[in-house]
């Protein structure tokens, strides 16, 4: 349960409803995710302020897309997708072409950024 608020306070800013961590723990039962030691070393480092969960993701992501932590992240998305309250963390519905090709030049900026320090996290603690 505590793995699945961190998770969801990590990617969403806001405590996990309890359907939500309800759902992840079935998920991770169905899906044998059995390697704790990654996820735990990350929510740790992350929660001493020493790495950005998100960065260490999308490197990790890279690196080997079946990753435990990878599949433990995509599990909460699927999940905080069916939430309404999450609709515009997934979606645009605003018609504004300006904004949006601003907002996907910066979502591009960020991904670059995320890889080079989440790498740097991932090789500086022994991540992968």
């Amino acid at each position: 349960m505590r793995e699945a608020e961190w998770l969801y306070g990590v990617f969403f800013s806001a405590p996990a409803p309890e359907r939500i961590a309800v759902r992840y723990i079935e998920a991770h039962e169905r899906f044998e995710l059995r390697d704790q030691e990654l996820t735990r070393r990350v929510m740790d480092l992350s929660l001493a302020g020493l790495v950005n969960a998100e960065a260490v993701e999308l490197a990790l992501r890279l690196a080997d897309r079946r990753n435990s932590f990878t599949r433990k992240v995509e599990i909460i998305h699927f999940l905080a997708e069916c939430l309404p309250e999450n609709f515009s963390s997934f979606s645009e519905s605003r018609d504004r072409p300006l904004w949006a090709w601003i907002g996907l030049a910066g979502a591009g900026l960020r991904s670059v950024l995320f890889r080079l320090r989440g790498g740097r996290a991932v090789r500086r603690y022994g991540l992968a």
